[in-house]
C-alpha cells in the first residue's frame, strides 16, 4: 500500500518573492535604525550636557562602524559562510541604538552607538549576497532596486518618526522603538 501525500509546496517564483519581501524588510528596518543618531543628537546634547564636538564624534563612530566595516565583514562572511549573523544584526542594531539614554557616561555613549553600527555593518553584505543569491538570474536588476529601495526608504523615513515619537514620549521611551527590529528578527 502507497502512502501518497499531496503537500502543496510554493514555487520557485513564490520563494523568491518571499524570500526577497524578507531580505527588503530587513533592509528597511536595518538603515531605518542607521539614521537615528542624527535626531537624536539634539536631545543627547540637552539631556547629557554633548558638546558639539562629541556629538560630531558619535556620528563619525557611527559611520565608520556602519560603514567602513562592512567590506570586511564581507570579506569574512564569504570566507567563513557565516551567514546566520544576519539573524543577529538587526536586533544588535536596535538594541544599542535604542538603549543610548541609559549610557552612564560619554565612553558608553560611544559604545553603544558603535555597537549599534556593527549590527548595520554586518547585514548590508550579508543581507545583500543573500539577495543575489535568492533571485538568481531571474530579474537581478530588478531585484536588486528593490532591495536597495527598502533600505533607502527606512533611511528616509526614520528621523521623521524618531522626532515624532521623541517629542511625544521622550527620551526614555527610546526602547519601545526596538520593536520592529526584534520582531523581524524572529521572523527571520
Amino acid at each position: 500500500m502507497q502512502l501518497i501525500v499531496n503537500i502543496d509546496m510554493p514555487s520557485y517564483a513564490q520563494f523568491r518573492r518571499r524570500g526577497l519581501t524578507a531580505l527588503t524588510a530587513g533592509h528597511f528596518v536595518s538603515d531605518f535604525y542607521a539614521t537615528f543618531l542624527p535626531a537624536l543628537i539634539p536631545l543627547l546634547i540637552a539631556e547629557k550636557g554633548l558638546s558639539l564636538t562629541a556629538s560630531g564624534i558619535l556620528v563619525l563612530v557611527f559611520s565608520i562602524s556602519a560603514n567602513v566595516l562592512q567590506p570586511l565583514f564581507g570579506y569574512l562572511v564569504d570566507k567563513s559562510g557565516y551567514t546566520s549573523l544576519l539573524l543577529w544584526s538587526l536586533p544588535l542594531s536596535a538594541f544599542f541604538i535604542c538603549t543610548v539614554n541609559f549610557a552612564p557616561d560619554y565612553h558608553w555613549l560611544v559604545v553603544l552607538v558603535t555597537l549599534s553600527g556593527i549590527g548595520n555593518s554586518l547585514f548590508h553584505p550579508i543581507a545583500s549576497s543573500m539577495t543575489n543569491k535568492i533571485t538568481g538570474h531571474h530579474n537581478p536588476g530588478f531585484s536588486l532596486s528593490i532591495f536597495v529601495g527598502g533600505g533607502n526608504f527606512g533611511f528616509a523615513i526614520a528621523p521623521a518618526v524618531v522626532a515624532i515619537w521623541l517629542s511625544t514620549y521622550r527620551l526614555p521611551s527610546l526602547p519601545w522603538l526596538m520593536a520592529p527590529g526584534l520582531a523581524l528578527a524572529l521572523f527571520f
